[in-house]
């Protein structure tokens, strides 16, 4: 058996992990091992290891390749694991024929930082997926007889793009996670609006999605995310003395509208401020 073994802090899970895992599972032949990480030393995890683990196990359930979830850096007691005594471990835990290493591209470049690099690399075959927009250093991978995975369809998401909401390329089960259990961008905006207002709006959001899903409509995500920020604005009452404010300093030429609807227009401003969007088609959908 062949084992490939994929770390990473899943923090959470997107499709593009997956589609990686199912390439490497293909070409190689091989069963991938999933070792979600407790505490990374090149990033902080932003969930707990519970819902970061769940997430994996619910995104994987329904996977067309072999897998298994390796619990071996969450059990450990060490504050920091290191890829070295992951590997060691889990080549004495399977004993596969071959063994791969598959790491992030943007580790490349850094991997002589790593503890005890050329050990790693003797162990097991260290192989990468490559981003065209990002500059590899050669050097690195002919020292570590590193390999590129030759896939170029994991997609245009990361992790930190699902967290801040601007990418929900995601299974449809974490998804529903993340709304159950107020996680990421959920629980950034029920700082802004009561928990009932929450409910409406994700409701809004599932809705707009399943829209554009069965109408085969493109960009799909834009529709998810104007619905689940439709009501953003309501973070002020309409009565309320600091609606009328905003309006006025950001949107004198609709003073004129009843004020019922001024929630339209903040809405679209906290938007850009507080999420940080800047997709026209999405501030407009909120403010109209």
């Amino acid at each position: 058996m062949n084992i490939v073994v994929f770390g990473g802090t899943f923090d959470p899970i997107h499709n593009g992990h997956i589609r990686i895992a199912r390439a490497a599972a293909n070409k190689y032949g091989a069963r991938v091992i999933f070792v979600p990480a407790k505490t990374p030393r090149w990033k902080e995890p932003t969930e707990s290891v519970k819902n970061r683990l769940e997430m994996l196990k619910i995104a994987l359930k329904d996977v067309d390749f072999e897998y298994e979830i390796n619990e071996f850096e969450l059990s450990g007691g060490d504050e920091i694991n290191y890829s070295i005594d992951t590997v060691k471990c889990l080549k004495e835990q399977y004993k596969p024929e071959k063994m791969y290493l598959l790491i992030g591209y943007d580790q490349v470049n850094q991997f002589d930082k790593w503890k005890n690099p050329e050990e790693l690399a003797s162990i097991s075959k260290i192989i990468f997926v490559n981003r065209p927009e990002y500059e590899l250093n050669n050097k690195i991978v002919e020292q570590f007889n590193m390999e590129n995975l030759g896939f170029f369809e994991s997609g245009n998401v990361s992790s930190t793009d699902v967290r801040e909401l601007r990418c929900l390329d995601i299974p449809e089960k974490v998804l529903k996670y993340i709304e159950e259990n107020r996680l990421y961008f959920v629980k950034k905006l029920s700082s802004f609006i009561l928990d009932k207002r929450l409910e409406h709006s994700i409701s809004v959001a599932n809705l707009a999605l399943k829209i554009a899903k069965v109408n085969n409509l493109e960009h799909q995500d834009k529709f998810y995310i104007a619905g689940i920020l439709h009501d953003l604005g309501k973070t002020y009452n309409k009565d309320d003395e600091n609606l009328l404010t905003l309006m006025k300093k950001n949107y004198p030429e609709f003073l004129d509208i009843p004020n019922f609807a001024y929630h339209q227009f903040i809405g679209e401003m906290l938007a850009k401020k507080e999420f940080d969007i800047k997709d026209e088609e999405i501030l407009d959908a909120i403010k109209y």
